[in-house]
């Protein structure tokens, strides 16, 4: 058979160049010796999104991979402050902080990119200022040794594999069956004010408090931030936000520069992002805050717990497309990057084999290689227990929400690092890493919480758990078929996107990139 004309030739294609996807495309040219393209039509434009880290991740990422992350941070703090005090929380004051002595930082985005492309540049990987065509006629074209990607620009790129990061609303990933993902929902700014009430020093990780509302009645906003919109305390305890704030020093005129960000850590179905606005209005009023200007905001829209990729994708899926976000916190760079890392060295086997006997080169049997390295058992049962923490936040008020964390920051650093860390690769997973380990960190867990808590978290594993919670921490569940039936892509987290009250981009466009802020 006649192989169809290209314009370019590659070991490997990578549609989507956000920082997963780029930092794929250096790993595989600089560490393996791959021949690589990476496609995106917006490979010139800034990454929008905001990024927070812990260090201890960070570090051990730049351990691993060489890159020179630390010079990709716009600042760090040696704290963690949060607010979980009042009602729900077993007596903690609603004044008490709560601090982790845990390094924080925030990635400087566009120190990253920049430091990514140049690498690349310098490795000759191939850039294509272009998206890629997803149905006929411009569909793949998968042969046994390599497949055919139609660029919307017209030219035709022939790779022995082919990496999917273009985002979470990806056409080119199938999903392994159906799932009903939460969805974390924040509305951010950075801003010049005059008094800050927090902790200089400190990150403002999760400030859970709702006193900044009316206990009875309704407040309505005067429209600083936005149109006036009307709030209640019911509603806020019901379907509670928190505040995330990165103090980011004083700047020449003398007031300080903050980034704020009112959060819905996971809900479903999406909460709108004008809600997280007024709240985050109403509390800055309520700290006497005033707002004087403000150079980015940031619409958040992740969903958490989405469907895998089916094993049987012929195209590797990698970051928001692979589903790697955490499904309890919507924490996905460090995982991102982490995962990077195993689909690179898998990858780099395959094609190794594929130089020393190229007509024996199985492009399919290398994929689902890949997608095993990525998706292997301990890691689908380790998410399943996130999935889990995830269901059960959405399901719970401000008030259970409190105790909750409350209890969870008790646990041994270890613990909380690592189910926060959720990856292999990243520092303390080892603590969840198997089931009888997640067994006991749950079990942990339970004890420390206030009785309300407790009540509520042996209700919802019962009742609510299912397959997915006692699968993830029994060993006599875990030989239980794992859904890998196909389902086409959908436009169902285009329709939450909607419903959040955020605009999608043009028709083409990664909508995950181009319009979505994502802060972790």
């Amino acid at each position: 058979m006649t192989a169809a004309p290209v314009d370019v030739d590659v070991d490997v294609l990578i549609v989507g160049a956000g920082p997963v996807g780029t930092m794929l495309a250096w790993q595989l040219a600089a560490k393996h010796s791959a021949s690589v393209a990476l496609a995106d039509h917006l490979l010139d434009s800034e990454w929008p999104n905001n990024y927070g880290v812990w260090m201890h991740e960070w570090n051990a990422l730049e351990r691993e991979l060489g890159f020179g992350l630390d010079a990709c941070l716009a600042r760090r703090w040696p704290y963690a402050d949060s607010y979980f005090g009042g009602e729900g929380s077993g007596g903690v004051p609603s004044n008490q902080r709560l601090r982790v002595h845990k390094e924080y930082g925030r990635v400087d985005r566009h120190a990253l990119k920049a430091r990514a492309m140049q690498k690349l540049e310098a490795l000759d990987v191939t850039l294509l200022r272009t998206g890629v065509g997803v149905s006929a006629p411009a569909a793949p074209q998968h042969e046994r040794g390599a497949s055919i990607i139609s660029c919307d620009d017209g030219r035709r790129v022939r790779a022995k594999l082919v990496v999917d990061a273009s985002g979470f609303n990806s056409k080119l990933t199938r999903r392994a069956g159906s799932a009903s993902p939460g969805y974390q929902i924040a509305y951010g700014l950075l801003a010049e004010i005059d008094n800050y009430p927090y902790d200089d020093d400190a990150m403002l990780f999760m400030d859970f408090r709702t006193d900044y509302l009316p206990a009875e009645g309704t407040l309505t906003t005067e429209g600083r931030l936005g149109a006036p919109r009307t709030i209640s305390r019911e509603e806020a305890e019901r379907f509670p936000t928190f505040l995330y704030a990165m103090p980011m020093g004083v700047c020449e005129n003398g007031r300080r520069r903050v980034f704020f960000e009112e959060t819905n850590l996971v809900g479903r179905p999406p909460m709108a992002v004008d809600e997280c606005r007024a709240r985050l209005e109403a509390r800055l009023q309520h700290l006497g805050i005033t707002v004087h200007s403000t150079s980015e905001e940031e619409k958040c829209f992740i969903p958490m717990g989405t469907a895998l990729p089916s094993a049987h994708n012929r195209i590797l899926a990698i970051g928001g497309a692979a589903a790697t976000v955490h499904a309890a916190t919507g924490f996905q760079l460090c995982r991102g990057l982490a995962s990077s890392i195993t689909l690179a060295r898998t990858m780099a086997t395959s094609l190794d084999a594929a130089r020393a006997d190229p007509a024996a080169f199985d492009a399919s049997a290398a994929a689902a290689a890949a997608y095993a390295a990525l998706w292997s058992k301990e890691a689908r049962l380790q998410r399943d227990f996130c999935v889990f923490g995830g269901d059960f936040l959405m399901a719970q008020p401000a008030s259970s929400v409190r105790g909750f964390f409350t209890g969870f920051f008790g646990l041994a650093d270890a613990e909380w690092m690592g189910f926060l860390a959720g990856w292999r690769g990243l520092p303390h997973n080892d603590a969840h890493d198997v089931w009888h380990r997640r067994l006991m960190f749950g079990v942990r867990m339970w004890l420390l919480v206030p009785p309300a808590v407790k009540l509520q978290l042996a209700l919802t594993a019962v009742f609510s758990g299912g397959l997915v919670f006692f699968r993830s921490v029994l060993p006599v569940l875990q030989e239980t078929t794992f859904d890998e039936e196909d389902a086409p892509p959908t436009d169902d987290l285009a329709a939450a996107l909607v419903a959040s009250g955020i605009q999608p981009a043009a028709e083409g466009a990664n909508v995950e990139r181009e319009v979505v802020g994502a802060r972790k």
